[in-house]
């Protein structure tokens, strides 16, 4: 047998390890799977991308039957439409993207037995169509936000500075679900109670995060269990930054993203360590 060898693969074990080469070899496999994950969500419907408008909307209106025409909960002056539709489009992101996440390895077992392309752009896709989807709500917001503002003699609400940071605080928000879907992505490949665990999880954290009420409304003792729910300082911070409430300290918010980016970090560390062999327990 000649010794002439060309190339040689080995597995990798560092956990550490990612082949950034593929990634940037297979960047337009990302694209496509990008595209495939936001079209293939409402195909052969009637409405089609309307539906990621729809959904929110019909949700704010309800909010806004429910929480303040019945049981007239107080929104900061806020308009209850805008106060409601901020917050929904938000956590809708949390919630699709983790959602989504956390089964895109057991949904493409098949093809990740068939070809080999970096598996780190399942998750990725999957975090990539829900940020389509929350800019086009987010666009429904722009317009909702500038009727209330001009069509109101005297709004309760105005933009301040902070808005130029919107970016950053998505940014964080997009590490916080991508942390926590790799994270159950693999736990699930390995033990399916974790699926379950998830739709549970995802409600009572809902409930758990400032998006139906104020936090003016929790006892000053307990807000700081709120405050520890890593999404709701950049709920608070939003809101402050679009319609100048109170906000959240600057301590708060540097423990929030600094949680999110270890729980980013350490589960895409997690997510890479179990891609490797999560074909033989599927």
């Amino acid at each position: 047998m000649s010794d002439n060898f060309t190339k040689v693969i080995r597995a990798e074990k560092n956990w550490l390890s990612f082949d950034l080469k593929s990634f940037l070899l297979y960047r337009d496999l990302l694209v496509l799977m990008v595209r495939k994950e936001f079209v293939s969500k409402y195909k052969q419907t009637l409405l089609g991308p309307l539906w990621f408008v729809l959904q929110p909307t019909l949700m704010a209106l309800v909010f806004v039957f429910l929480f303040s025409e019945t049981m007239h909960v107080p929104t900061d002056g806020i308009p209850p439409v805008l106060f409601y539709f901020s917050g929904i489009i938000i956590w809708n992101f949390l919630s699709s993207s983790v959602g989504a996440i956390s089964l895109s390895m057991l949904n493409h077992a098949e093809l990740c037995k068939k070809v080999y392309f970096p598996r780190l752009f399942l998750p990725v896709s999957q975090l990539c169509s829900s940020a389509f989807a929350f800019v086009l709500q987010g666009c429904v917001l722009v317009v909702l936000y500038l009727a209330y503002y001009f069509l109101i003699d005297s709004p309760s609400f105005a933009p301040q500075w902070e808005i130029l940071l919107l970016p950053v605080w998505f940014f964080q928000l997009s590490m916080l679900s991508l942390g926590v879907g790799n994270w159950i992505a693999g736990l699930t490949s390995r033990y399916r109670d974790f699926h379950h665990l998830t739709t549970l999880g995802l409600t009572l954290w809902m409930y758990a995060s400032p998006i139906s009420y104020s936090l003016k409304l929790v006892a000053p003792n307990w807000r700081w269990i709120v405050l520890a729910n890593p999404v709701s300082p950049i709920i608070l911070s939003i809101r402050s930054a679009l319609f100048g409430t109170d906000g959240v300290s600057i301590t708060v918010q540097l423990i929030s993203m600094i949680f999110s980016f270890v729980l980013c970090v350490t589960g895409t560390l997690f997510f890479n360590r179990i891609q490797r062999n999560f074909i033989d327990t599927v």
